[in-house]
């Protein structure tokens, strides 16, 4: 499976051009057609992207397994925090998506300790 990206690039053109004329004609519902294209830009990044995923699955790093689930970790908080941030914009609301993304960071931070620990560890085992 081929990540066509000129036909996906084409649709959301394509999408664009239908979305200005909705804000024209309908600009109340431009935050949910917005919101609808993003989500099935997701389902079509995340449906192109499951081989990488079962590749990096299948790698054997040392003490591979807790750093797979870090990284999994770390990209499903950043996009799903992306994606509420964009909503929050598209909807108006800049400081709540302000907030969002300080709250996404955070997490990231918190998911990668065990990552800092065993880096510690390291330095301390090579010292």
């Amino acid at each position: 499976m081929t990540f066509d990206i000129v036909a996906i690039f084409a649709a959301v053109i394509l999408a664009l051009i239908v979305l200005v004329v909705l804000k024209e004609i309908k600009k109340e519902y431009l935050p949910f057609a917005t919101a609808g294209l993003s989500i099935v830009l997701l389902v079509v990044a995340f449906k192109r992207g499951m081989p990488l995923f079962h590749y990096l699955k299948n790698v054997d790093f040392y003490n591979g397994e807790k750093y797979i689930s870090v990284l999994f970790s770390v990209f499903g908080i950043g996009v799903i925090t992306n994606l509420i941030s964009q909503f929050c914009s598209d909807f108006g609301i800049p400081t709540v998506s302000e907030k969002v993304e300080f709250v996404g960071k955070m997490a990231i931070l918190i998911s990668t300790l065990p990552l800092v620990d065993s880096l510690f560890k390291l330095v301390e085992e090579l010292l």
